[in-house]
């Protein structure tokens, strides 16, 4: 079956049972399609039924984190953890979100390096054509 028969089929029994856990593999099919916004959506109608349903929980988190919704996604990545401790799947999220904003904030250590230098570097052409000039 290929991949858009597979969400057809997983979207017509959630349709036929809206109280299916289908919803879970809908919402991670869709995510990986690159459709995260209709995975969330799916999700948080799925977790109204089913709020213990940890799957459903990452899906949700990772569609959110896929939207660069890292605060949403890490919100709901602790919900887990306090649902289920030892979560592997919320721990590697967790850490994923981590690493992101590691990097991001050594993005933003090298960017502002670069400022000053470049700030010095005008500065001392100023200074120097100021000396010029007089």
């Amino acid at each position: 079956m290929d991949h858009t028969g597979f969400v057809d089929s997983l979207r017509r029994r959630v349709r036929e049972n809206p109280a299916s856990i289908a919803f879970a593999p809908l919402a991670e099919a869709l995510r990986l399609a690159g459709r995260p916004k209709e995975a969330i959506g799916i999700c948080r109608a799925g977790l109204s039924i089913y709020p213990e349903y940890l799957a459903a929980r990452i899906t949700l988190a990772r569609s959110l984190l896929d939207l660069e919704r890292l605060e949403e996604g890490e919100r709901e990545l602790e919900q887990i953890r306090s649902l289920s401790p030892g979560y592997l799947p919320a721990m590697r999220a967790l850490a994923e979100i981590d690493q992101r904003r590691a990097i991001e904030f050594e993005a933003f250590r090298r960017a502002s390096r670069t400022t000053d230098a470049l700030e010095s570097w005008l500065v001392a052409i100023y200074v120097t054509r100021a000396t010029r000039s007089s």
